[in-house]
């Protein structure tokens, strides 16, 4: 009995995931500068920060490689939502 309701279990988790790249395309839609900006951000920092950390060489590159987060931002967004134009 437990292994037919851990399987319902499994269907609705799968069902679940399968719903959410569409709630995040109608999301991203709505709000396009937001989702720009946000992404930007999650690319750019991150790689800043290690450049911080890491210093020398290597911080350099991590330093030059985030400057290129608010152009792989929107690419990202663009290639998401299709040209439209």
């Amino acid at each position: 009995m437990s292994s037919l309701r851990d399987a319902h279990d499994q269907h609705d988790i799968s069902t679940h995931h399968a719903l959410e790249p569409a709630a995040a395309h109608t999301w991203i839609r709505r709000r396009r500068l937001t989702s720009y900006f946000a992404l930007t951000y999650a690319i750019s920092w991150p790689l800043w920060l290690l450049s911080h950390l890491a210093r020398g060489t290597m911080g350099a590159v991590l330093l030059v490689v985030g400057a290129f987060g608010p152009m792989l931002a929107a690419a990202i967004i663009i290639r998401h939502l299709g040209a439209t134009r």
